[in-house]
């Protein structure tokens, strides 16, 4: 018998390594996409060693069930992949085939397969799922070893040194308010895809002051990659990833607060990421996560929706409280020291729970679609390019314009009092409502996601350096040199992509 023979009716009649290797896979495939920067070697052994003991119990457990080992084991191993595996589950099923996929369906299906798996079971005789299984996991490891070794972690190495012009030594700094409406759709996509018309919230905005972006699209789809971008004045190494730790390791490190904070400015973080030296209260658990292998692996599993379904409503009081803390701020203007303020508003930012009242009900419930990587941005003359149909659920469109309402009434309301004061404002969101089912293949659902709303102020209304296309990476580099009074020069705009 040749090796390969001998090798195959082993990992056929003889050994049953998926249960273990799902383990394996499931750890080594997220420190990977944790960021090799980021590792070290004890956290992923420590989450192995606990993962294989709950491994082993479960295995005792399920042999009191089954007589014949391999069908206990291939219980464990369908068990492992739908609690480990849960949200790569779940988001498929939801982008490709049921947008309106909700938690109790795709567990309720699992469940009925898992019985379903337990009767049949009881009655197979064949080793060839046992081999199936074997080779299946061992080339998924494969791949991953071999990608790991490569060092294709998507992150690579960023230059952290920074310069500057030299400090403007006048005194009159002006505040500056960064106020990001994350998920907030400019006017154009809300009246292409919501029929909503928006232009009362942006005429009272003109009306104020503010100078309207028209055409304005955002560099990112994701908000950590465009605030990670913005607030280092620069693009960031293209990446599949969505929420990689090193994003948030630029954010923490930014180079505006460092700038702000080398000008005197006093920092007031109300976001949704901690900086260095200033940690925000209402910061995410979402991106804390992603600091923590551990919580980065459970962020993975089907334990993470069951631990946060009781947040619905939360984001609503979050909100609120940063508004509060803003007109804290400026209620208690200190004129002697100037202040920039970043605030992270998650309302217009899926789940939509509010009424037409503008009341929390909690029988609303509207996500919209998973989303990953950065996709390509193509030009407005492709629009009959499209790879299917288009369109978003009018119950979600309903709870999204809404929030976009609620949005408006309290936007303006600090508006109308930052405006009176010597303060530089930024209303700015950093990527559409991404709210389009059939989000992967089709265009106008790509095209979306960049559509976002800016509109600034400057205290003196003279806006010679802004235009109806500008991009936040740039709309950052011309508040500073506008408040600083540095020499930033535009990068080219670019979204998706164009940034390679």
């Amino acid at each position: 018998m040749s090796l390969i023979e001998r090798l195959k009716t082993s990992l056929r009649d003889k050994y049953i390594l998926h249960p273990v290797l799902v383990i394996i896979y499931f750890i080594l495939h997220n420190t990977i996409e944790f960021g090799d920067e980021a590792f070290r070697w004890y956290e992923p052994a420590g989450s192995l060693v606990v993962l294989l003991i709950v491994t082993y119990l479960l295995d005792r457990l399920l042999s009191r069930f089954f007589k014949d080992k391999f069908n206990s084991r291939y219980i464990l191993t369908f068990i492992l992949v739908s609690i480990l595996f849960y949200q790569d589950i779940f988001y498929f099923i939801k982008n490709y085939f049921f947008y309106n996929l909700r938690h109790r369906h795709v567990l309720s299906f699992l469940f009925l397969i898992l019985i379903s798996l337990f009767f049949k079971l009881k009655t197979v005789t064949s080793r060839l799922p046992n081999l199936f299984l074997n080779v299946l996991f061992l080339i998924y490891i494969s791949i991953d070893i071999i990608s790991l070794l490569e060092g294709n972690n998507y992150f690579g190495q960023r230059d952290t040194a920074f310069s500057h012009s030299a400090k403007n030594t006048s005194k009159n700094h002006p505040d500056v308010y960064l106020i990001l409406l994350d998920g907030y759709a400019n006017n154009k996509s809300l009246d292409k895809y919501y029929k909503y018309d928006n232009t009362a919230f942006t005429d009272s905005l003109k009306k104020l002051g503010f100078y309207f972006v028209k055409n304005s699209r955002s560099n990112y789809p994701f908000t950590v990659q465009t605030v990670s971008s913005m607030l280092n004045l620069d693009y960031l190494k293209p990446t599949q990833k969505n929420v990689p730790r090193e994003f948030l390791e630029y954010i923490y490190n930014n180079k505006v607060v460092s700038l702000y904070e080398d000008y005197g400015y006093s920092i007031h973080n109300l976001s949704a990421f901690h900086f260095k030296n200033y940690h925000s209260k209402y910061v995410l658990k979402f991106f804390i996560n992603k600091s923590s292998f551990a919580f980065f692996l459970l962020s993975k599993c089907i334990i993470y929706d069951i631990i946060n379904k009781g947040e619905k409503g939360e984001g609503v009081t979050r909100e609120l409280n940063i508004l509060k803390g803003v007109n804290f701020l400026v209620k208690n203007e200190n004129s002697t020291t100037p202040k920039f303020v970043y605030a992270h508003l998650l309302l217009t930012h899926s789940p939509f729970y509010l009424n037409d009242k503008y009341k929390v009900d909690k029988t609303i419930y509207a996500e919209s679609p998973s989303l990953t990587g950065i996709l390509p941005l193509v030009d407005d003359d492709t629009t009959n390019n499209t790879l299917g149909s288009s369109r978003i659920d009018s119950t979600n469109s309903i709870n999204y314009i809404n929030h976009v309402r609620f949005t408006n009434i309290k936007a303006l309301e600090l508006c109308s009092k930052l405006t009176k004061r010597n303060s530089i404002v930024i209303l700015l969101s950093d990527h559409g409502s991404r709210m389009l089912s059939n989000p992967i293949s089709n265009y106008e659902a790509v095209k979306e996601r960049y559509m976002n709303f800016c509109a600034i102020y400057y205290p003196d209304g003279k806006y010679n350096h802004l235009y109806d296309s500008i991009t936040p990476v740039n709309v950052i580099r011309q508040v500073l040199n506008k408040s600083l009074g540095t020499k930033f020069s535009n990068l080219e705009d670019k979204s998706g992509l164009e940034v390679r």
